[in-house]
């Protein structure tokens, strides 16, 4: 009888170990049509003259495309050196961020990156830039949930010291790099 019962309870996870798989292949196939989205709104790099996307920057900073936008604000807006406290001049662009995602993207997809520089983190509390990021990325996320975005159609990616858009050989080129990416995606229907 104790053998039959361990069988049953074997088999009963080998099935829930299938389900699991599925619902992570289901997750993994979302994400691939997500980053397709975001790939295209950073460009289309790879693509042909012929199937190039077009993006339009809108009057409030969101980049347009066809099938997402994306809006980039510098973390020197949003917080102090080396913090993840959002300053005021944030949540004044956080805020208006909010009102553009409820008046044109309400129910979209959210994703918030968090960037970093290249400069190693020395007198901080964090352990690195990936940290750092993360927990900026973190920040922005809990502020426009707070207002009334739902958690549930948020994701909060740390990005730390990669990605760049600019040299971090010069202060400017650092400053760009430092950066939150709030980026919205179109259902898919």
């Amino acid at each position: 009888l104790l053998g039959k019962l361990h069988v049953l309870v074997f088999n009963f996870h080998l099935v829930q170990v299938d389900q699991y798989k599925m619902e992570i292949e289901d997750k993994n196939m979302q994400l691939a049509q997500k980053d397709k989205i975001i790939r295209d709104l950073e460009g289309g790099a790879g693509r042909s003259k012929s199937e190039e996307v077009t993006v339009i920057k809108n009057p409030n900073g969101w980049e347009v495309g066809r099938d997402g936008a994306k809006l980039t604000i510098g973390s020197d807006i949003l917080f102090s050196s080396g913090k993840a406290t959002l300053s005021s001049a944030g949540k004044s662009k956080l805020s208006q961020a909010y009102r553009d995602i409820q008046n044109s993207y309400n129910g979209w997809a959210v994703r918030v990156y968090g960037y970093t520089d290249s400069d190693p983190i020395r007198k901080s509390k964090w352990k690195d830039n990936l940290e750092l990021s993360g927990e900026r990325a973190m920040s922005v996320t809990r502020y426009l949930t707070e207002r009334g975005l739902s958690a549930d159609n948020i994701e909060t990616i740390g990005m730390g010291a990669t990605h760049f858009i600019s040299s971090n050989n010069t202060r400017s080129g650092k400053a760009k790099n430092r950066r939150v990416e709030i980026v919205v995606v179109k259902p898919q229907n």
